[in-house]
């Protein structure tokens, strides 16, 4: 569900064109502002769609095959394993061993949008070669990290929170304020990955088959602070205008680095 702000919206359209795309589709407001609630399992495209009308300024989204999952511990395998949706992990490696993801925040100007939640990465790529507005990422809010704890706590005993690192991304920072004065505080491990991207979904990978192989917690978890000391990642940059773009880099610097 989300909220959607305009000028003239034409709700009897939106409607229609968002009657595709799922059932159970609610729309009340006025020609201003929206409140649409549809059941749907492709919401990134109901937010494209609505993002035709006018400016998204508020999303919910829950995951109702998750919730009619009868949810229960499994004592062979206890500990919980979280990151976050800069590992770009394959859906079947993150289904497979039900590694929870916390999804960072892309902004497209004043629009943000969580990652692989709201906006797939063919969307992104959409916008980023037909649209001029700054595109930024931003870190998830300690209010999506505590979402994500409390139903992890339920289920498991212990819990690897394993993230971009510190270095690169104040996440850890939001894991950390997520599960502060939590009761389980003390179930949550959070783990800096001191890296991103697919060498932090390497790491993700080797903590998920080391829980499947039942190996006990703080073993898992020096294992993984010894390859974080160890993974390198090397990234070749074709061209510095999104960097640009983004703010990463500034227009001064981009131009010195394009003469390189």
């Amino acid at each position: 569900e989300c909220l959607l702000e305009g000028i003239g919206l034409d709700l009897k359209t939106i409607k229609q064109k968002l009657s595709f795309l799922g059932d159970s589709l609610i729309i009340a407001g006025s020609k201003n502002k929206a409140h649409i609630h549809i059941h749907t399992d492709k919401p990134e495209d109901v937010f494209a769609e609505l993002s035709k009308f006018g400016t998204i300024v508020k999303t919910k989204v829950d995951d109702m095959h998750k919730q009619n999952t009868k949810i229960k511990l499994d004592t062979q395998k206890n500990i919980g394993l979280v990151t976050d949706s800069t590992c770009d992990l394959p859906p079947e490696l993150i289904k497979k061993y039900n590694i929870q993801i916390v999804p960072v925040v892309i902004q497209v100007g004043k629009k943000s949008y969580l990652d692989q939640v709201e906006i797939k990465p063919k969307d992104f790529i959409h916008i980023l070669e037909t649209s001029s507005e700054k595109l930024s990422t931003s870190q998830p809010a300690p209010a999506l990290f505590k979402k994500v704890y409390d139903k992890a706590a339920q289920r498991y005993k212990s819990i690897i929170s394993l993230h971009i690192s510190e270095k690169l991304s104040g996440t850890i920072q939001g894991a950390r304020m997520g599960c502060k004065d939590m009761e389980y505080v003390n179930k949550i491990h959070i783990v800096d990955s001191k890296t991103s991207s697919v060498a932090l979904g390497l790491l993700v990978a080797e903590a998920a088959q080391l829980i499947q192989e039942k190996c006990k917690l703080e073993e898992i978890i020096n294992r993984l602070k010894i390859a974080a000391d160890n993974v390198k990642i090397f990234i070749s940059i074709p061209t510095l205008k999104y960097l640009i773009r983004s703010g990463r880099l500034n227009k001064t610097k981009g131009f010195l680095g394009t003469l390189l």
